[in-house]
């Protein structure tokens, strides 16, 4: 006789799968439906959503495309520190093209009207 034969069941079928009745952990709380999960994110959750509100910082509007820096701020920055090669005089900085994150900037004298891309 084979280790196999000996080691099958009398009745030659397999046991009837058990059913999953939770865990400790599913037991005691209560089963959320999935439109009303649908609807919390997790970090929403952890932030709670009432407390965000105070957070966000007023659009003035002028923010537009994808940046990761506010050209307002820099192109001021810029225009206060830089002057033109040839005259020295002010300068203004202007933004000709956007595409995704990637910006066109040009550089114009205010006195000798010299531009550079």
């Amino acid at each position: 006789m084979n280790s196999t034969e000996s080691a099958k069941r009398s009745s030659g079928k397999r046991p009837n799968k058990r059913k999953f009745t939770g865990n400790m952990y599913t037991r005691d709380k209560d089963v959320h439906s999935v439109h009303e999960s649908l609807n919390n994110s997790a970090s929403g959750k952890k932030i709670q959503l009432q407390d965000v509100d105070s957070s966000f910082i007023e659009n003035n509007g002028g923010f537009d495309g994808y940046r990761v820096f506010d050209k307002n701020i820099m192109f001021t920055n810029i225009q206060n520190f830089a002057s033109c090669k040839k005259c020295g005089g002010d300068i203004t900085l202007t933004e000709q093209c956007v595409r995704g994150l990637s910006s066109v900037f040009s550089i114009q004298c205010k006195n000798c009207n010299d531009m550079f891309v």
